[in-house]
């Protein structure tokens, strides 16, 4: 067989493993969004002191920058 065969048969190989394992597992699936009283209570011990912005933000499984705007809209929420 010449290279680009072996090539190809790698390559077909490797996409019906993983054609399966989704099938199987779901394993590229999204995460769960957490439901908003989760995130309430996420937010209340943040603010309360309780929880760091690094594990709101693990618990919450967003980065830096959406928690940031996850906060000031959760304030901008308070305020009203």
């Amino acid at each position: 067989m010449s290279e680009v065969i072996r090539s190809e048969h790698r390559y077909t190989d490797r996409k019906k493993n993983i054609i399966e394992a989704l099938k199987a597992g779901g394993i590229c699936n999204r995460p769960k969004k957490l439901l908003p009283a989760d995130q309430d209570y996420i937010f209340r011990n943040y603010h309360d002191g309780k929880l760091t912005a690094s594990d709101a933000m693990r618990l919450l499984g967003i980065g830096r920058t959406s928690f940031c705007r996850f906060v000031a809209n959760r304030e901008t929420e308070r305020g009203k």
